[in-house]
């Protein structure tokens, strides 16, 4: 049942529009019939009270039979001041009322409902609806019944405990060839200047007087020591070990050591430092 109306009451019709963002102007009229006979009541022009909203007081018709009735107002949105082109934005907006005196006159003083006038009322609303026959709602329930018994009865599947073990064992083999690898990998074993250092002794107690010649040779040694540092294993360092041996034969071979004349100290210094 609608909102009731009572009889010649002043009644705001109002019709507000949704779309706050919207700035074009808008006209908004609203068509008054008798819901059950759909004859026009009246038609109202509403003003537009800015913020998109529309609104105006009309008064409700009279109830000639005392026995109320229903209206619908509805209200649609025009694009132009003749209310003949309707706003494709805004469709059509229908409310439906009842007419009926709610405070009826009495000897009593109190409210008197006439239940009987409402129930006649409400069967002229409905009478539309009379030739609906009876809708055979059992096949449907059947069906309903069936479906829901076959979704019962499936079982769905525990799902199966994965087996890791294969893809430890895997990642545990990778981890072993990693090892391995590193394990075998060969590491250049360090270079050993005993032999050299061996042949300068030997020299010098052959030749107490070649002082100059073994600070020389230490000069050489250190040299040779941190390039063999920095480039172990390097095939230029192995050919500049292979050049210095080979100026040196003499000492590795135990040959007796002749030596140059004499260089000049300072050069000496100059060349291999003082060796102290």
């Amino acid at each position: 049942m609608g909102v009731q109306l009572q009889p010649r009451e002043q009644f705001a019709i109002v019709r507000q529009l949704p779309d706050h963002t919207d700035e074009t102007t808008y006209y908004v009229q609203a068509v008054i019939r008798n819901s059950v006979t759909g004859v026009l009541i009246d038609t109202v022009r509403l003003t537009d009270e800015g913020s998109r909203r529309f609104s105006k007081i009309w008064e409700v018709p009279a109830d000639v039979s005392r026995e109320g009735f229903f209206i619908d107002i509805l209200t649609s949105v025009y694009s132009d001041s003749g209310y003949t082109t309707k706003a494709a934005a805004y469709g059509d907006d229908l409310e439906q009322y009842l007419v009926f005196d709610r405070m009826p006159k009495g000897g009593g003083g109190g409210m008197d409902v006439d239940y009987k006038k409402i129930e006649k009322i409400l069967k002229e609303t409905i009478k539309p609806l009379t030739g609906l026959k009876n809708a055979d709602l059992a096949p449907v329930l059947a069906q309903i019944k069936g479906v829901m018994s076959k979704v019962e009865g499936i079982k769905i599947p525990e799902m199966e405990k994965m087996d890791h073990t294969p893809v430890l064992k895997a990642i545990g083999e990778v981890e072993k060839s990693i090892v391995k690898s590193i394990d075998n990998k060969e590491v250049t074993e360090k270079t050993d200047m005993g032999e050299v250092m061996q042949k300068l002794e030997a020299l010098m107690k052959k030749e107490p007087n070649l002082e100059q010649v073994f600070r020389a040779f230490e000069g050489i040694r250190k040299i040779l020591t941190d390039y063999i540092t920095d480039y172990n294993g390097r095939e230029g360092a192995k050919e500049k070990l292979a050049q210095i041996k080979e100026a040196l034969g003499p000492v590795f071979r135990g040959e007796d050591f002749k030596p140059t004349p004499v260089v000049k100290e300072d050069r000496a210094k100059k060349l291999f430092g003082s060796g102290e």
